[in-house]
């Protein structure tokens, strides 16, 4: 469907159900003209904003267009596809179960997957949490069947079947070449959203209780997070943020509302506010979804592969010092989720864009709301 950007492109994005107003308005604050102007040269409709300090959400808001069609602005209870972040969260369900004593993060996950998992290269080396974790399990993703895999509404496909479908020989999505690395698990760091979907499905192979419904009991309930899910199913419809394309000529292009079978690696959706809710989790120590010393061990540096990796959280420089958090990208969708651990201000960016050419832009609202926390 290709949509006219007129109002997009014109002032009309810039104001929001919550009190940003356009940028060129007298009345305007200075951190709304930036955010106004930002937005513009994001090239993406909306954003979804959330800033924490201290341990607690300080400040959110939405500006933008969640649907171009309608002129649907991005409001505070509008919700967007996370995208990778959505990671966090999985790893975060897999260190609830290790803390139960029921997975040995260094021990093959063929002690607890009801198939077995081997890199057909290096048929004697096990892989584990650990590894997955840290992205150097040797798994590959192999896009020729991932993409082939995307669907409109939820994948009817489970999460098992999937897996067992691409990492089992002989199965129907098998290619010993194109999922596996010709490198030995955990010697190489190679980025793998399978692998992250194997976090999620050690979950419930290790529980017996389904992944999603995990964490909706044990993270999104203790946490508040009433308008987030892994599936479109049991969420307003309406209220979701549409993916988009912006096309030459100013016209949007909708990519729908899309699922995948390998959900836990990226097809969570929430609100700014409460994915910072979730952030402000981590940075007050992990209070009520994990142990202190679980956090410390998710965000302190790995000896593999690098000292820019934790247990799938990321390190990067920022203002005022180092940060922790992750970043996202899929059809129409760029997000952001970084704190500092030293004070935990914190910042979460929400685009229901592809922001090609306007990634700059994205990073530099991340960046200032990180400054400004502490004063929101």
């Amino acid at each position: 469907m290709f949509l006219r950007a007129a109002a997009v492109a014109g002032a009309g994005v810039a104001a929001s159900a919550s009190g940003l107003v356009p940028s060129h308005a007298a009345t305007a604050s200075d951190l709304e003209r930036f955010l106004a102007r930002k937005l513009e040269g994001s090239r993406c409709p909306g954003l979804g904003l959330a800033a924490v300090y201290g341990g607690k959400v300080v400040w959110q808001d939405g500006m933008g267009l969640a649907r171009v069609e309608d002129q649907q602005r991005v409001r505070r209870d509008t919700m967007f596809m996370l995208a990778s972040i959505s990671k966090t969260v999985t790893a975060t369900a897999l260190m609830q179960v290790w803390e139960r004593g029921k997975i040995d993060l260094d021990a093959d996950v063929n002690d607890v997957l009801p198939f077995r998992v081997r890199n057909p290269s290096f048929p004697n080396r096990p892989i584990t949490a650990q590894q997955l974790l840290t992205h150097t399990s040797s798994i590959r993703d192999n896009w020729k069947v991932l993409n082939g895999l995307y669907v409109q509404g939820d994948s009817p496909i489970e999460l098992g079947t999937m897996l067992e479908r691409y990492l089992v020989p002989r199965r129907r999505y098998y290619s010993a070449s194109k999922n596996f690395s010709d490198k030995a698990p955990g010697s190489h760091y190679a980025y793998s959203n399978v692998g992250a979907a194997l976090i999620g499905y050690l979950v419930e192979a290790a529980t017996g209780v389904d992944f999603a419904r995990w964490c909706e009991t044990r993270i999104f309930a203790p946490l508040g997070m009433a308008d987030t899910g892994w599936h479109l199913r049991g969420l307003d419809r309406g209220r979701i943020a549409l993916p988009y394309r912006r096309l030459q000529g100013g016209q949007w292009k909708s990519y729908g509302l899309y699922g995948f079978p390998d959900y836990p690696d990226g097809e969570l959706r929430t609100t700014a506010g409460e994915l910072a809710t979730f952030m402000a989790a981590y940075a007050r120590g992990g209070g009520p979804i994990l142990k202190s010393a679980t956090v410390d061990r998710m965000l302190r540096d790995q000896k593999e592969p690098g000292p820019w990796q934790g247990l799938i959280w990321y390190h990067t420089a920022g203002p005022g010092g180092p940060l922790v958090g992750h970043g996202g990208g899929d059809f129409g969708v760029t997000t952001e989720m970084w704190f500092r651990r030293s004070d935990g201000a914190g910042a979460v960016v929400l685009a229901n864009g592809d922001a090609y050419g306007g990634y700059a832009d994205i990073r530099d609202i991340r960046n200032r709301l990180i400054r400004e926390a502490a004063h929101l």
